[in-house]
């Protein structure tokens, strides 16, 4: 059973790497605020993205030092000010302009 879930975490694993990977090409998001760079990450995905997920992509793009926990807060902030939507357990898309 631990060899299951542990092929199962790689194959998680490569489908997100895959996502993150069309995401590069994106502007230097060091010179952007958290909650900036967030928001042009979602603005920018092809698919819902979770904080693990950001951390990578920000990683390959000027802010290798980011962690989860505080793009969980920020993550947080954005969706009380309608900004961010959770549409499933650590899962976040930005909303679109005309709906928030």
């Amino acid at each position: 059973m631990a060899g299951l879930r542990a092929e199962i975490a790689a194959l998680e694993a490569a489908v997100a790497a895959e996502s993150i990977t069309a995401l590069r090409g994106l502007p230097d998001l060091g010179t952007l605020t958290r909650a900036q760079a967030v928001e042009v990450l979602l603005r920018n995905a092809e698919r819902p993205l979770g904080p693990r997920d950001m951390v990578t992509a920000f990683g390959r793009n000027g802010r290798p030092d980011e962690s989860i926990t505080n793009l969980t807060s920020v993550l947080g902030q954005l969706a009380r000010r309608g900004k961010v939507q959770r549409v499933a357990r650590g899962l976040y898309v930005l909303m679109s302009e005309s709906s928030g």
